[in-house]
């Protein structure tokens, strides 16, 4: 993130916090959902990702869970893009087509992310037949034995193949991503010859640095180096900066609980369910008013969630 962006959303979050702390009872504008949740199922087991920490039952979001969530971020929010995924893979959902399209009837964009090594057979022709905005392939790896050992099970030459299958038959609406993450710094040259292969045949290339989410997972930390980084370390323990995600946005996960962080893989702060209240009530509830009166302190260290997370330190 360019160092403008980042002094951008800097500013705008310490207004937000200001204009919390002199009001101090509720926030007068509306959250944005990051994320619907189509299923926290994956059959991949990624070097970078938290899942294999995850203890709450897997399932799948149900059309009548999707429908709610769509009329209440329709009636209580300005969100006009969603990203269908939190912590699984949206295209193992048999009714990721239908869902697109109850999205979009609603005109709200959709984004999935994917590995696209289960893209095939029924799975393709749904996403293929979606009204999904932005396919984005996310990947771990600059060489096929990288891929693959980031990335397990899973066969590069199929994945490849996969992808460039998908991209031939794509609807022209659509706009498709490689990102690639990268859980260390690598050689400019190995990154530009990876640019150089997928540009000409996708939308967009982005290079993302791979997040340590809440810092819970030794071989995560290990993995990207941040760990041995003293600095960060030490900036981790003792200076607390508010986080912008609970002043800014909120995510629904399959079974309709609702969480303040995209990085809560666990659901370990759930503020409620959207059967049971609409998100309005949710975004100026007592769980979210303690979670904002304590970041605002300098206290997160006091939660269990936030305690190790070193989200505000990375543009450190």
């Amino acid at each position: 993130m360019k160092f403008a962006k980042l002094t951008k959303r800097a500013l705008t979050s310490s207004s937000k916090y200001i204009k919390y702390r002199l009001n101090g009872k509720k926030l007068d504008y509306p959250p944005q959902i990051d994320n619907i949740e189509l299923t926290n199922h994956c059959g991949l087991n990624c070097s970078g990702c938290p899942r294999n920490l995850m203890k709450r039952e897997k399932g799948y979001m149900n059309e009548k869970t999707f429908k709610r969530a769509i009329s209440q971020i329709k009636e209580n929010t300005n969100t006009k893009f969603i990203s269908l995924h939190h912590f699984g893979d949206p295209v193992l959902h048999p009714k990721i087509d239908e869902f697109s399209k109850i999205a979009s009837s609603r005109d709200i964009d959709t984004l999935i992310s994917t590995k696209g090594s289960s893209l095939e057979g029924k799975r393709l022709r749904g996403v293929l037949n979606s009204n999904i905005s932005i396919v984005k392939f996310s990947w771990a790896g600059l060489s096929k034995e990288e891929f693959e050992r980031f990335q397990e099970p899973i066969s590069y030459q199929k994945t490849v193949k996969n992808v460039k299958k998908y991209i031939k038959r794509k609807p022209g609406r659509q706009t498709v991503k490689i990102e690639l993450l990268l859980y260390k710094k690598r050689p400019k040259k190995d990154v530009e010859k990876f640019v150089k292969k997928w540009k000409p045949i996708v939308d967009e290339v982005d290079i993302k640095r791979c997040s340590h989410w809440t810092g819970n997972s030794k071989k995560i930390k290990n993995l990207i180096n941040r760990s041995g980084n003293k600095f960060t370390k030490f900036l981790a323990k003792t200076f607390f900066p508010p986080c912008p995600f609970p002043f800014e946005s909120l995510s629904i996960l399959y079974d309709g609980s609702v969480v303040p962080c995209c990085r809560d893989y666990d659901g370990r702060y759930i503020i409620g369910n959207i059967h049971k209240r609409d998100l309005d009530s949710l975004w100026n509830s007592e769980k979210m008013k303690k979670l904002r009166k304590l970041h605002l302190k300098g206290s997160r260290k006091k939660l269990e969630l936030c305690k190790k997370c070193t989200k505000t330190l990375i543009s450190i």
